[in-house]
């Protein structure tokens, strides 16, 4: 067995002459049994800290990321070096060298912070992966705006996460106020960070909106076309390999666009909603829990696209929209079923009126006894089974006038 010091010592040694190149299994080795038997680097100076820091990081590069006790240690050693800073304790430090590896170790203490989040679900290491990136942004003094903004991306989006993890609104006001701080920046975010960038953004303008939509309409208007306007970039540099990902910014753009059509009006926002949610069920996969409120969304914009224009083919893509919602949906979400067949009966109430053919009665019919027929026995009823009862009443007394 290499003894301790002898480990160590072989560690910086590959630290120093690897510091920018990959390492071989057997540099992997080394460093990984090093993270093992060494319980703290903190008597160590912290440029050598940082070596062996950066040696870590490639650890976590080329591993699979799921060996919690060295993630665990990686952290440590990180934050062992950063404290060693805020302690003065290594006097062979100027001021600005001593930021240079305080941004260093901060940024990626943070990353392990995330890693280690996304393994445990411990709301402590979110805190800490936001908390290590906004730290970083604030110390780091080099004059390298592209690096600068991608620290701004990664404290918005921790924000963001924490907001969805908490909904403690706290966390809106500082991931918005972030970027009114560091808004110069943002211009230089990296084009494959952009979509997530304003993702973030977007979802802290959501938030936002609900909280002042209905009582401040102004703050509502302004929150609402950020949310949209962020989305609408977010939209521009999505990377398709990711489905779910692009699934999620049309959808939300989609949900934006209904919101301000609902404020401003503006015939414009229909036709982006059934653009945006048409695009979001393209990189849906049919088995995917969501695909029926994909399509769902797709159905109301279409019905809205015909209020609007009265064209019969919006009513009718609209009906056969909502029967692949419902058969979707009796697969992967059965309590939702009645529902969309209520709606899907209204809908074919639609076409009847506007083409007074009667196999659509037919099937308003038939979509209202399912309605009442799928109605979840869990559920209490407060009047649907009556409504559509009464609806099938009506549709029959048409028929016999028809006829």
């Amino acid at each position: 067995m290499i003894e301790l010091k002898n480990l160590e010592d072989k560690v910086i040694n590959i630290a120093k002459e690897k510091y920018y190149e990959p390492i071989d299994i057997e540099d992997f080795k080394l460093i990984y049994l090093y993270l093992l038997k060494k319980d703290s680097v903190y008597e160590l100076d912290v440029p050598i800290i940082k070596c062996i820091t950066k040696l870590a990081s490639k650890i976590i590069r080329n591993s699979d990321k799921d060996d919690i006790d060295i993630l665990h240690k990686i952290f440590q050693f990180n934050m062992e070096g950063v404290n060693k800073i805020w302690g003065s304790r290594d006097e062979g430090l100027d001021i600005e060298n001593s930021k240079i590896l305080e941004a260093h170790m901060l940024g990626h203490a943070s990353n392990t912070a995330r890693i280690l989040y996304s393994l445990t679900h411990n709301n402590k290491w979110l805190e800490f992966w936001f908390y290590g990136e906004y730290s970083a942004l604030r110390v780091n003094i080099k004059n390298d705006k592209e690096h600068r903004s991608v620290l701004v991306g990664n404290a918005i989006a921790s924000a963001c996460k924490l907001y969805d993890v908490t909904n403690d609104a706290i966390w809106l006001d500082i991931g918005l106020g972030i970027e009114r701080e560091y808004k110069e920046l943002i211009a230089f975010i990296p084009n494959n960070l952009k979509s997530i960038f304003h993702t973030s953004l977007a979802f802290l303008y959501k938030g936002k909106y609900n909280l002042y939509s209905e009582w401040e309409l102004d703050k509502g208007l302004n929150f609402a076309t950020e949310f949209y306007n962020n989305l609408k970039i977010s939209s521009n540099f999505v990377n398709v390999r990711y489905a779910e990902s692009a699934r999620t910014v049309f959808a939300e753009l989609s949900t934006a666009s209904r919101i301000m059509y609902e404020i401003t009006g503006d015939n414009f926002f229909i036709m982006e909603r059934l653009s945006s949610s048409s695009t979001a069920a393209d990189f849906t996969e049919i088995n995917n829990p969501n695909m029926y409120r994909n399509l769902e969304d797709i159905t109301e914009a279409e019905m809205q696209m015909f209020s609007l224009t009265r064209s019969l083919n919006y009513c009718r893509e609209a009906y056969e929209t909502i029967i692949q919602a419902i058969d979707n949906a009796k697969i992967n979400k059965p309590d939702e079923v009645h529902s969309l067949l209520a709606k899907a009966g209204d809908i074919a109430l639609e076409v009847y009126n506007t083409t007074t053919s009667v196999t659509y009665l037919d099937n308003a019919i038939d979509n209202f006894k399912g309605a009442i027929k799928n109605f979840p026995q869990n559920r209490s009823d407060t009047g649907f089974i009556r409504a559509m009862e009464r609806k099938i009443e009506e549709i029959n007394t048409i028929k016999r006038y028809a006829a």
